[in-house]
């Protein structure tokens, strides 16, 4: 009897990757989003509806922030360049520290608001009608109030450049934001590891206390320090806290509900 030669008919690679790529799209593998495209997915999940507790006091806070940031801004430059002998450079310098400590300000309104209410009706609303958690849904809030934050401090200080013209915009945006971003790194990498008012709070005011020390040290060391401190080097140290800042974010992202106090 003679033998017969079986052969066995194997896929070819397209065949092959277009099987991977339905098992992919059938969710039987989940494959690794970026930053940019799970916060889109979480955007359309969730979109702005959830972003304040109360709709109404998170504009009222916005708004409230905004004017309150253009009034400290354009007083402490008014009264800056109103000081008795005081150089261009000297008066420039005495407007970096409130910008600094300052420019957190709408940031951290809208998330301790948030955090003080994070038990209410809303937030349970979202985890009910979506597939995120809570605490997906709080780092989701927390890159909106960012940006919000940001876009709040920029026109705050457009406003007082165009009335006075030794702020320098560029320069002033640059070291607002990097304030801004250094203490949500801060708040993020406190709050993450135990969630109470007390946590919160301390941030908050070592955050201010540690800025007025500053403040304090002889010969407007600070101030000075601020203002001869390079753009490429600010620009350095944002670069380097937004690294930190999505890292948080991701790492908030990934916390499971049971871990949560």
């Amino acid at each position: 009897m003679s033998k017969e030669k079986f052969s066995i008919p194997y896929p070819d690679q397209s065949k092959i990757d277009l099987e991977v790529d339905q098992i992919v799209r059938a969710g039987g593998v989940k494959p690794h989003q970026s930053y940019y495209t799970y916060f889109v997915h979480l955007y359309k999940g969730i979109g702005w509806k959830y972003l304040f507790t109360n709709r109404r006091d998170g504009i009222l806070i916005t708004f409230s922030a905004m004017f309150l940031l253009i009034y400290l801004f354009n007083s402490m430059a008014e009264a800056a360049q109103t000081e008795a002998n005081s150089e261009a450079a000297q008066t420039e310098a005495n407007f970096y520290p409130i910008l600094f400590i300052a420019s957190p300000l709408l940031y951290i309104s809208l998330s301790f608001y948030d955090f003080l209410h994070k038990r209410h009706h809303a937030t349970y609303e979202v985890e009910m009608v979506t597939k995120y958690n809570f605490y997906q849904v709080a780092a989701f809030k927390m890159l909106l109030f960012s940006i919000l934050a940001i876009f709040v401090n920029m026109v705050s200080i457009l406003f007082v450049s165009v009335i006075y013209e030794y702020v320098h915009f560029f320069k002033a945006f640059l070291v607002s934001t990097t304030a801004l971003f250094l203490f949500s790194i801060l708040f993020l990498a406190i709050i993450m590891k135990k969630q109470t008012g007390v946590r919160a709070s301390m941030i908050i005011l070592g955050w201010s206390g540690t800025n007025i020390l500053l403040n304090l040290l002889p010969n407007q060391a600070y101030s000075h320090f601020l203002l001869q401190l390079p753009i490429f080097v600010y620009g350095l140290v944002l670069t380097f806290s937004l690294i930190l800042y999505f890292r948080f974010l991701n790492k908030l992202v990934q916390i499971k509900p049971a871990e949560g106090v």
